[in-house]
């Protein structure tokens, strides 16, 4: 299993951009690279990188829900060039979130369906699975 570390976007941003930019455009984001950047520089979210890995990252969050007060570990971007980076992650993922208390594993994505039905336009779909502690 690959162990993820915090890492300073500064000393990345040359080729964490690059694939930033690939996810924002597949995926119709509405951010732009740099304003993932600006939330990393402003502590609001983490580059995570694996030991030994200069090819993919991984950008979170933590936060608390509103009402339940569970943590949730937020991924806002997940990128390998080669492989599948939410399976090559996956482990890492669950064990820092672990780490870190939270309940849930959270993404969101703008996948298509409804609105070809008429009337229906996606903003974001969420997708959330609950960490088992043992």
């Amino acid at each position: 299993m690959k162990t993820l570390t915090v890492a300073n976007i500064r000393e990345h941003w040359s080729w964490v951009r690059p694939g930033l930019a690939e996810i924002a455009r597949e995926n119709d984001a509405a951010w732009l690279p740099e304003d993932i950047y600006a939330s990393i520089r402003a502590g609001s979210a983490s580059l995570l990188l694996a030991e030994g890995d200069t090819s993919g990252f991984l950008v979170a969050k933590v936060y608390t829900e509103a009402y339940e007060g569970a943590k949730v570990f937020y991924i806002i971007a997940c990128f390998h060039p080669a492989e599948n980076a939410q399976q090559l992650y996956g482990k890492a993922v669950d064990a820092m979130a672990e780490e870190l208390g939270c309940a849930f594993v959270e993404f969101d994505s703008r996948r298509r369906g409804f609105e070809r039905q008429g009337g229906w336009e996606i903003d974001r779909i969420v997708y959330r699975r609950r960490l088992n502690y043992g």
